[in-house]
């Protein structure tokens, strides 16, 4: 049985927070390789979630049109 989509997000939402207090934690302790390690941490995961989203909600979302640029003769966008 496949598993509800929002109860996923969620779960991936959770692993997520505990991230920010270790960020507050290096910070505090000054320690600054350390906080920039866990900000990328973070992105990275943020990423994932919203990849997530995008893939398990794409049909919610509004499709944008796709404009072509116009290129002049020798291949460089105008």
């Amino acid at each position: 049985m496949a598993k509800d989509p929002i109860q996923e997000l969620k779960e991936e939402y959770s692993k997520i927070s505990p991230l920010f207090e270790q960020l507050r934690i290096e910070i505090n302790a000054s320690k600054q390789g350390a906080a920039a390690d866990k900000i990328k941490e973070i992105e990275r995961s943020l990423d994932e979630l919203k990849r997530k989203i995008v893939n398990d909600f794409r049909w919610l979302l509004p499709q944008e049109p796709v404009q072509q640029q116009k290129k002049s003769l020798f291949g460089f966008k105008k």
